[in-house]
């Protein structure tokens, strides 16, 4: 099996898991999510354990909700059919930000604050999966 590159122009559609409908002719919930570069899946996935001091020493301590929360960010790329209780549409809203010195365009957290913590996690663990796809799941053997 070869190895594959993972595309960060390309988007799927996504539907939750706990989402009663499971089509948009059902009227589903469709999440568009992409793919994350190296350099916001490094910083990412870096950000998810902190050294904090205490007086017994210094502690690792995890940060998982934070990445999840930063996966969706620069990974979501829009919504339909999302509502609020009252059944009016939530709008998805974007902002650009800079890393490094490049310009992204991602989630604004006005928007995210609408997403359920249940939700943030779900998409997020979909897209970091997603962003493992080029890693060769399955192989084993480090030669050819």
């Amino acid at each position: 099996m070869a190895i594959f590159g993972i595309s960060t122009f390309e988007t799927e559609k996504y539907v939750s898991v706990k989402d009663p409908n499971k089509t948009a002719e059902d009227g589903a919930t469709i999440f568009e999510l992409g793919s994350l570069d190296a350099d916001i899946k490094s910083r990412i996935l870096d950000s998810g354990v902190s050294m904090v001091q205490t007086p017994q020493g210094t502690k690792i301590m995890p940060n998982q909700h934070g990445v999840w929360l930063e996966a969706v960010r620069y990974g979501l790329r829009g919504w339909n059919n999302f509502k609020d209780e009252k059944g009016k549409d939530i709008g998805f809203k974007t902002e650009k930000t800079f890393v490094n010195g490049k310009e992204y365009l991602c989630a604004d957290l006005s928007s995210l604050n609408a997403v359920p913590q249940w939700l943030i996690k779900e998409l997020g663990d979909h897209i970091l999966a997603v962003n493992s796809v080029g890693e060769g799941v399955g192989e084993t053997s480090a030669t050819a």
